[in-house]
């Protein structure tokens, strides 16, 4: 047993001066080795621990915490694996790990900061804020802290002092990435602020995310509501693609040329050029004009991400159908149909030739909407603080 825990002492300090050397690789390797020696040396498990957090592998970082924090629970082994645990969302584990701390160590601010947070997390806002308010003087400096505390403010439909906390986070950070984001923050107050009342989907869509979301011809373009599975119809697209010529028309969002995002949204960008009076263009020529980028489905944020990564110019972004909840995704389109989970449209592959002559000879038959100016009015004079166009 004495030579495996020397041994296993050798392999960990090796790994130590490899990964000095900037040879992590081998260095994992001779964590891994000692911890086969010996299970219970808890430094190779800490170092397995931070190399795995550094490469964001959460879930292997989550486990050898735990391990570190079975073996001896100190501070820095208990926030850390609390912290990862909160990255993780499992905030229920998280939460026992916190109290544990305060047990051990009373009174830590940063214990109440992770507490709080997950109050947020889980919904608990006034909770939530109560505990953030009881640390302000440790924080205070912290653009961070304010951020959460205008979130729990906004939550709690209290959007001016919201919009103060989030002018106070400003004051305290440099970086225009953080800006920005401190900035749609205090968009998302303002766009409350213009309610009395939220009371559909497309409310909240548009407070929360500054989304124009325009439905289909089974709603009056004001109420909506997300769907489970829906077939498009020629008659439906057209009505969505004629409320957002509409808006256009109305000077609540612009393009300059519209391209299609893949084969089968080509009908879409097609139909919406000609309804437009825009060029449709295969690929990019002048990247100071605004593309509008038409998709049939939109799934995950990463799509946006690709976009405009290949767009070398504005672009802005229209998608027929969203199958994930604007809620759960960190970046969304522009203008939307509908949130639908199992969309289908009225073409495949093989007719997409003849779906743009079907789907502009429907527009053609199409009369304008009873209630079009209180469509249009509710973007062009009630709700302006929409996303599009920024």
């Amino acid at each position: 047993m004495a030579d495996k825990f020397r041994q296993a002492e050798l392999h960990y300090r090796r790994g130590l001066s490899l990964e000095h050397a900037g040879r992590i690789a081998e260095a994992v390797e001779e964590y891994r080795q000692a911890l086969q020696e010996n299970p219970q040396l808890r430094a190779a498990h800490v170092a397995l621990a931070k190399y795995y957090l550094r490469n964001g592998l959460l879930a292997k970082a989550a486990d050898a915490w735990h391990a570190v924090v079975a073996i001896e629970p100190d501070y820095e082994a208990l926030t850390n694996y609390a912290t990862v645990l909160i990255e993780l969302k499992h905030y229920h584990e998280a939460r026992q790990i916190l109290r544990l701390c305060v047990e051990l160590f009373p009174l830590d601010t940063f214990v109440t900061y992770e507490l709080a947070y997950i109050d947020f997390a889980e919904g608990l806002y006034q909770q939530a804020l109560d505990q953030l308010l009881d640390v302000r003087p440790i924080y205070n400096d912290e653009w961070e802290f304010h951020e959460l505390i205008g979130r729990c403010q906004i939550k709690l439909q209290l959007y001016d002092a919201a919009l103060a906390s989030f002018g106070r986070a400003i004051l305290l950070v440099d970086d225009d990435e953080q800006i920005e984001q401190l900035q749609d923050l205090g968009s998302i107050a303002r766009r409350y602020q213009e309610f009395s009342l939220v009371s559909n989907e497309k409310d909240a869509w548009y407070a929360t995310h500054g989304l124009i979301c325009l439905g289909s011809n089974l709603d009056n373009g004001l109420n909506l509501k997300p769907q489970a599975e829906f077939a498009w119809s020629f008659e439906a697209i057209a009505t969505t693609l004629q409320r957002a010529a509409a808006l256009a028309e109305a000077h609540v969002w612009r393009c300059d040329q519209v391209l299609a995002f893949d084969s089968q949204s080509k009908p879409l960008a097609q139909a919406l050029a000609q309804l437009l009076q825009r060029p449709y263009i295969q690929k990019i020529g002048d990247p100071e004009k605004i593309t509008l980028v038409v998709m049939a489905e939109f799934e995950q944020s990463a799509m946006l991400e690709a976009i405009a990564e290949q767009l070398d110019g504005l672009h802005c972004i229209f998608a027929l159908s969203m199958r994930t909840s604007p809620d759960l995704l960190d970046d969304i389109p522009d203008l939307i149909g509908l949130p639908i989970q199992k969309p289908s449209l009225p073409w495949t592959s093989q007719s997409i030739a003849t779906a743009t002559k079907t789907l502009l000879a429907t527009l053609a038959q199409l009369t304008p909407e009873p209630n079009r100016e209180q469509q249009l009015d509710y973007y062009r004079e009630q709700h302006r603080l929409i996303r599009l166009n920024d």
